[in-house]
C-alpha cells in the first residue's frame, strides 16, 4: 500500500518557517481547497477544507517564501501528529511534503497565461 497524497489550492496566510530545538528548519502551510457541489434537491453548495502541509529539510527554506494567496501544489505522505490540552489527546493529519511547486490557475479558465509553472524544489527526501 502506498501513502501518497496531492493538493492543489491557495495559502491562506503566509508560510510559517520556524526551527526545531535540533535547529532543523521547518515550514509549516495552510491550505485552502474550495469544494462545489449539488445536493439531492439541486441547491448549489459550497465548501472550503484547509490542509496543513509541512516542508523540511531543503524545502522548508524556499517554502517560507510563499505568501498568503499563492497558489500552490504540494505532495508527499499523509502524516499523524497528537498532543495533549486540557487533559483530551488530540490528533491532527497533515502532509508531510516532498515536492512543492507554485502553480498558475489561469491555466484551468478561459484565460491565456505566459507564465509556465515554476518548480521551487523539484526532489527533496527526507
Amino acid at each position: 500500500m502506498k501513502n501518497i497524497a496531492i493538493i492543489e489550492g491557495r495559502l491562506g496566510q503566509d508560510a510559517n518557517l520556524a526551527y526545531t530545538s535540533g535547529s532543523k528548519p521547518v515550514t509549516t502551510l495552510s491550505v485552502a481547497i474550495n469544494r462545489k457541489w449539488k445536493t439531492e434537491s439541486g441547491e448549489k453548495k459550497e465548501a472550503v477544507d484547509w490542509i496543513t502541509g509541512k516542508c523540511w529539510g531543503r524545502l522548508a527554506k524556499p517554502a517560507s517564501k510563499l505568501q498568503k494567496g499563492d497558489a500552490v501544489a504540494v505532495s508527499g505522505s499523509i502524516r499523524t501528529s497528537t498532543y495533549t490540552k486540557d487533559g483530551a489527546k488530540h490528533t491532527f493529519f497533515y502532509i508531510q511534503a516532498d515536492h512543492l511547486r507554485l502553480i498558475d490557475f489561469s491555466i484551468y479558465s478561459n484565460e491565456t497565461s505566459d507564465a509556465n509553472d515554476e518548480m521551487l524544489v523539484e526532489d527533496y527526501d527526507e
